[in-house]
């Protein structure tokens, strides 16, 4: 259903912890910690080195 969306050119907003499934789906991405916003950009910005002291790899 999202991908339909998405081909539709919706904007679709989704809430996720997978970071494998906003990496490879999302075109844009805002990272939180503590309900601020720490990094946002394209996935390959978003991850392009570790995040929160290394504990958020790319990937």
């Amino acid at each position: 259903m999202l991908d339909r969306l998405k081909e539709e050119g919706k904007t679709i907003i989704v809430s996720t912890h997978y970071v494998d499934f906003a990496y490879s789906w999302a075109d844009y991405i805002y990272m939180m910690k503590d309900g601020r916003i720490i990094r946002e950009g394209v996935p390959e910005e978003v991850f392009i080195n570790k995040i929160d002291n290394g504990k958020l790899k790319k990937p």
